[in-house]
This record gives C-alpha cells, sequence and structure tokens, in this order.
C-alpha cells in the first residue's frame, strides 16, 4: 500500500494486497475475501503466489 503513494492503483491490485493473506486472517474477513476473489480472479492467484513464496521457496 505504501506504493499507493508513488503510483495509482487499480481496485484489483489493492484487492490482491489486501487479501494476498487469504483466509489467514480473522474469521469476519473471509466472506470479504471470497467477495474479493469472486470479483477479481487474481486476488486468489495473488495469495496462491503468496503461499508458495513462504511455505515452498522459504521467501
Amino acid at each position: 500500500m505504501l506504493l499507493a503513494q508513488f503510483y495509482t492503483l487499480t481496485e484489483e491490485e489493492i484487492a490482491c494486497i489486501r487479501y494476498h493473506m487469504g483466509a489467514f486472517t480473522d474469521k469476519s474477513e473471509w466472506s470479504d475475501y471470497t467477495g474479493a476473489v469472486h470479483r477479481y480472479p487474481n486476488v486468489l492467484w495473488t495469495h496462491h503466489a503468496d503461499m508458495l513464496a513462504s511455505h515452498v521457496k522459504g521467501v
């Protein structure tokens, strides 16, 4: 979100940043995450990439 100071982010980019943790958030946010995935499928792919990087590649 720090980039938003220098670049104009699309709603999809903001959603990807906001929900990159997927369901590893408070349960109260799960329906919002699901809605974001339905609206922007890249939200799911961003979460998937985050999981691969952190759990498989150890980044």
